[in-house]
């Protein structure tokens, strides 16, 4: 019963983390198509919008794949 309990977590945490990368890879090809306007829409800090729209999809992978491997 718990085996099975840890085992959905960890494929809900999976699919979270997924969903997560999706999103920011997202949130960067509209910032980098119209920053004004996906900031404005994602509620970005400027902070956090130059850093998503500057990062590279492998730098938003290794970021996820380093919380996978902190679980």
């Amino acid at each position: 019963m718990r085996r099975n309990l840890l085992d959905k977590n960890s494929d809900s945490l999976q699919a979270i983390a997924a969903f997560n990368q999706s999103f920011l890879l997202l949130a960067q090809r509209m910032l980098r198509e119209d920053r004004a306007q996906a900031q404005h829409a994602l509620g970005l800090s400027d902070s956090l919008a130059e850093r998503i729209g500057s990062s590279t999809e492998a730098e938003i992978e290794i970021g996820f794949c380093r919380i996978n491997a902190v679980k």
